[in-house]
């Protein structure tokens, strides 16, 4: 056992020895501050920006979010270690660097193709189908289809007359029936027979 242990003693000053190996001299500092880890906080926080500012632009289902978010806490973790005001101000920025990206990543989508611009500023029912050609409660009309109980009707109207779904209510009706419109409820056309 000891020969291990002084064959591995001499290997760990041999090692110790090579300029890659050897001991790290003291990290340089800024204001007091180490500047190795106020660099990798200040990074850390950058690149949780960029990866919120990703999100907008590919589908990854919020796995990037996460990752951002992430970095961000990493980011204040590490400032923290630095110093606790340091660690606060980034606790601060970090939201307010969060919320500059998404306000940027939404104004973004809503120029982009992704959202459709067109809106529905009317009621888009299929009465207005019954509507545009003329009919309306009362209106007559004859079946072309057989109705058990729904089938097709054509009613005269605009244009030579067109046909639409109808329900009949009560009994079946058969192809060629003469049909009158007794409630039109917002898809449903009801007819009874005549």
């Amino acid at each position: 056992m000891t020969m291990l242990h002084a064959l591995l003693t001499a290997a760990g000053g041999a090692l110790a020895q090579l300029p890659v190996l050897a001991p790290a001299a003291a990290p340089a500092e800024v204001a007091g501050f180490p500047l190795g880890t106020l660099v990798g906080a200040v990074m850390m926080l950058g690149l949780a920006a960029v990866l919120l500012a990703v999100e907008f632009l590919l589908v990854s289902w919020g796995l990037l979010a996460v990752a951002a978010l992430g970095c961000a806490l990493a980011a204040c973790a590490m400032a923290f270690s630095v110093a606790p005001g340091l660690g606060y101000a980034f606790v601060i920025a970090s939201p307010v660097a969060g919320a500059l990206v998404t306000t940027w990543g939404l104004a973004r989508m809503q120029r982009s193709r992704a959202v459709p611009r067109a809106e529905i500023t009317a009621d888009a029912g299929y009465r207005h189908a019954a509507t545009a050609i003329g009919v309306d409660v009362g209106s007559t009309g004859v079946l072309v289809t057989d109705a058990f109980p729904a089938g097709r009707a054509r009613f005269a109207g605009k244009g030579g007359g067109r046909e639409l779904d109808v329900e009949v209510q009560g009994a079946t009706a058969r192809s060629g029936d003469a049909v009158v419109v007794i409630a039109i409820s917002g898809p449903s056309v009801l007819v009874q027979k005549t």
